[in-house]
């Protein structure tokens, strides 16, 4: 927890990775890593990237799996990286102080809705299609904090930095 507990100016927390590296649909990819990165430092903001590469992820027997190297943050003077650095504990910490998050559909994603803090979940338009029930998402299992008034929804498809940078500024 000591890095979590070194960081003392307003942040927004990025969680862009979800275990099996660049095939899984659900994380980030990099190019809108590289969009976000560069609207929020255009507020000045820090911008803590929470989670794992996933080095060493075992997919099946037979698969070990792809790290997530290309998610790893750029080099930018308003980027930390906690990615590999922390414990859950760690990244929970990150997350309850954050001032806003934004996730891809990963576990953190569902913490940062337990905390009930403005999440921007960034997903594909397959992840989406998975959650719908009938045409509609429901907010019921995992999706609990799909419609909280403080979250915004975007897929990738639709993704556009001003649209990130307004989720950011209603919560500033």
């Amino acid at each position: 927890l000591r890095f979590a507990e070194s960081i003392h100016a307003p942040y927004v927390a990025f969680c862009g990775t979800a275990s099996s590296g660049i095939n899984d649909a659900r994380s980030i990819p990099a190019n809108l890593m590289k969009e976000c990165v560069k609207a929020i430092s255009s507020l000045d903001l820090l911008m803590v990237f929470i989670g794992n590469s996933y080095p060493f992820t075992v997919v099946n027997d037979l698969d070990r799996g792809h790290s997530h190297e290309e998610l790893l943050p750029p080099d930018d003077p308003n980027v930390l990286s906690a990615i590999d650095q922390v414990s859950v504990p760690g990244s929970l910490y990150l997350l309850q102080h954050a001032s806003a998050v934004i996730a891809c559909d990963s576990a953190m994603l569902l913490a940062s809705w337990k905390l009930r803090k403005p999440t921007a979940f960034l997903c594909s338009r397959q992840i989406w299609k998975n959650l719908e029930v009938d045409g509609v998402v429901p907010a019921t299992g995992y999706r609990f904090g799909i419609h909280y008034r403080e979250n915004v929804n975007i897929l990738f498809d639709e993704f556009t930095p001003e649209r990130l940078l307004e989720f950011v500024l209603n919560i500033r």
